[in-house]
């Protein structure tokens, strides 16, 4: 029989349907690869911007021109890019830059602070006020808006004008509440550059080291390309360009390259299917929600080998960079859309695994227990530690890491360039391992630790008895996998070290669980003569 022959008998054997489930497998692969592939090249823009106050520079230059001058001369030297200036419109545009004229060196460029002072009466000196030449000194690139509001806010009409007839481009700052924003971003959303800054308390509350810090993490781990950085007060002239000098020399070991930043948002290549991007958040959410959920329950039905942790997190895995092909679009990558549901898709997967664990029999069993002192402690233990899981998922939060443990993260920062997630190597991974390790070893649960008299031996019962809430508190480590890869504005490459970090950093931590157990396990069941 000729190949084409075989080949055409082998075809035979193919349903419609399957042939139609083939094709939308591939279709959907391709859509994946690509996505993938064009957000991989789009990220590869390393060129980072630092731009400084130029108020701050010349309060610490005694407000006299030539030393201003000559400490942005010096910053310049340092890395520094561009210089922000403060602009009430209702003073001409033209002689506010005639005034830092000889205030800024060749070669750095103007980012516009536009902030209206209060009982202003600049629209009726609009747009003459604002009028902005092709051709000026110091040359305008980019407007960054100051003040609570967009200027003109809500009516941002004669605002988007001026914007439109010119070529100023938009750093907007990442967790900023500034009203009008997301409007101003909506428009020019080709002129948009993710920046990043300190307020004066926070620059009051750290120190250089910290700042730095988070500096490098908002470029490295978040996209940032424009940095708007504040100078200490308490510090002098030559303090403040060491600081200055310590960001740019930290942002180029990290292989980032300083100049004149630019938007990004045309660079990303047009995807194979165009889909809204309320049709991508919902197809993301219940991947987010239904994917782990069911790989999860699917590993705890087959039989447990030393390769099911490893298939479960290759599932997990398939589910993240499935999310982040639906996420590759500059809207997503950029900020300009979040994923909503975050909470939810952490928390809706584990409920349904408490009720595939738990048969309704045992549920009511647990409900229908006389309360006490132990069962209430327990229940509060429980709601707590949910609750903590919940409100520590996402910034700004009452619950944001205290002292210790920004300590933590930053050893493991510098140890180990990216830092794992404290849910996936210290909590989520080893739990995993350990409770399909007891579900193997011991298939029945309650002979673990025979109960005994005695309340060591009851706690030691009490908490081995069952693999099932070992098992449950793993599959956490599994849903922060997937959270990782819905931070649409981390880069993949970061979201996949990270997670790399956490699997053998929790892989050894769940095997020197495992024998630990198992040395105190043979100590117990064979005790001293």
């Amino acid at each position: 029989m000729t190949p084409w022959a075989r080949g055409r008998r082998w075809a035979r054997r193919w349903t419609r349907p399957q042939v139609g489930a083939a094709l939308l497998g591939l279709a959907l692969g391709l859509f994946g690869v690509h996505a993938l592939v064009s957000r991989l090249q789009w990220e590869r823009d390393r060129v980072v911007e630092i731009a400084v106050d130029g108020e701050e520079v010349r309060s610490l230059s005694d407000a006299d021109d030539e030393r201003t001058n000559a400490a942005l001369s010096d910053l310049a030297d340092a890395g520094v890019s561009g210089v922000a200036i403060y602009w009430d419109p209702s003073y001409p545009l033209p002689g506010v830059l005639r005034e830092w004229e000889t205030r800024v060196p060749d070669g750095l460029t103007v980012t516009l602070r536009p902030e209206a002072s209060p009982f202003s009466d600049w629209r009726h000196r609009w747009p003459r006020a604002a009028r902005l030449n092709r051709v000026s000194f110091p040359p305008v690139t980019h407007a960054l808006f100051s003040g609570p509001s967009v200027l003109g806010f809500p009516d941002r009409t004669p605002v988007e004008a001026w914007i439109a007839s010119s070529t100023l481009t938009l750093p907007w700052l990442e967790f900023s509440r500034q009203r009008g924003t997301s409007g101003l971003l909506a428009t020019f959303p080709r002129r948009a550059i993710r920046a990043h800054t300190l307020s004066e308390e926070e620059m009051a509350q750290a120190g250089p080291d910290l700042v730095v810090a988070r500096y490098v993490r908002a470029v490295r781990e978040r996209g940032a390309r424009f940095l708007y950085v504040r100078l200490f007060p308490g510090l002098s002239s030559d303090d403040n360009l060491a600081f200055v000098r310590r960001l740019a020399d930290a942002l180029r070991e990290e292989g980032f390259e300083l100049g004149p930043a630019r938007p990004r948002y045309a660079d990303f290549a047009p995807p194979l299917w165009r889909l809204p991007s309320a049709l991508r958040q919902l197809l993301a959410f219940l991947l987010a929600v239904a994917g782990p959920f069911f790989a999860f329950r699917w590993a705890c039905e087959r039989p447990v080998t030393w390769e099911s942790p490893a298939q479960l997190t290759g599932v997990s895995l398939a589910v993240a960079f499935a999310i982040a092909a639906l996420f590759s679009t500059p809207d997503f990558t950029l900020g300009f859309v979040g994923f909503r549901g975050v909470k939810l898709a952490l928390l809706l997967p584990l409920a349904a695994s408490v009720f595939y664990f738990y048969r309704a029999r045992e549920i009511r069993h647990f409900l229908q227990e006389p309360v006490n002192v132990e069962r209430l402690v327990l229940g509060g233990i429980l709601v707590g530690c949910v609750g903590y899981y919940v409100l520590r998922s996402g910034h700004g939060t009452a619950l944001d890491a205290g002292g210790t443990e920004l300590q933590i993260r930053g050893w493991l920062e510098r140890v180990l360039g990216v830092r794992p997630r404290f849910k996936e190597f210290f909590i989520g991974h080893p739990a995993l391992i350990f409770g399909l390790y007891l579900r193997a070893r011991f298939p029945t649960g309650g002979d673990v630790f025979p109960d005994r008299p005695g309340p060591w031996a009851q706690a030691l019962h009490f908490v081995f008895h069952d693999p099932r809430p070992f098992l449950l508190v793993g599959f956490v480590g599994q849903l922060s996998i997937v959270n990782t890869f819905c931070h649409a504005h981390t880069p993949l490459g970061v979201s996949a070290l990270r997670t790399f970090h956490g699997l053998w950093l929790g892989g050894l931590l769940g095997a020197s669980l495992i024998g630990a157990f198992r040395w105190g396990h043979a100590r117990w069941s064979n005790p001293p003569a």
